[in-house]
């Protein structure tokens, strides 16, 4: 088998909540020096510390604008809405989608807001769901509550996901998969 690609996601870690943007543009300018290997950019940090992503709002969305303009195939992958508050942190959820994200890290605050569940649904973004990780960092006390569970039947794109493997220590989504289709009740047509 030979491979002639690897395809990157470029990410960077929120540290600060000032974390200067130079590193943030640092790193998109080399994914796109080496925009046929890496396929997008994601921007993750702890929500619930304020960290939002509006200090690199500017420059993420010239990126966006950039590689329309060169006709580069580029797409964010962003973390939003992984907090326990509903109301101060939709900010990232909204970026995410003004940037055209085709993909949305946990998405857990998306269920509190109408606008912010139409907008996904009809922009066909999916979110990502990490069941097992969500309900270990206390996002979620039980399953059957899971915001995602609302989201599939409501024809919103979810893909299932470990989040932290190493740190919880497995590597398969046996566990992740198992735990929904307990706590959810899904039949195969929902699991598709």
């Amino acid at each position: 088998l030979d491979i002639l690609y690897i395809f990157l996601i470029s990410s960077f870690f929120q540290q600060k909540k000032h974390t200067e943007n130079n590193t943030v543009e640092n790193n998109q300018n080399l994914s796109f020096i080496y925009h046929r290997r890496i396929q997008g950019f994601d921007l993750y940090g702890e929500e619930d510390l304020h960290h939002t992503d509006s200090p690199y709002e500017r420059l993420l969305i010239f990126f966006r604008e950039y590689a329309i303009e060169k006709n580069i195939n580029w797409t964010y992958f962003l973390h939003a809405g992984e907090n326990h508050n509903y109301i101060e942190n939709n900010s990232n959820l909204f970026l995410a989608i003004l940037l055209d994200t085709k993909r949305i890290g946990h998405g857990l605050r998306i269920i509190g807001s109408q606008s912010l569940i139409e907008l996904v649904k009809s922009k066909g973004i999916c979110v990502e769901c990490c069941p097992i990780s969500n309900q270990l960092l206390d996002y979620t006390t039980n399953l059957s509550f899971h915001p995602a569970l609302y989201y599939i039947n409501n024809n919103i794109d979810v893909s299932i996901s470990s989040d932290d493997p190493n740190l919880y220590g497995y590597d398969s989504l046996a566990y992740d998969f198992t735990s929904i289709v307990n706590a959810w009740n899904l039949d195969l047509v929902q699991l598709k």
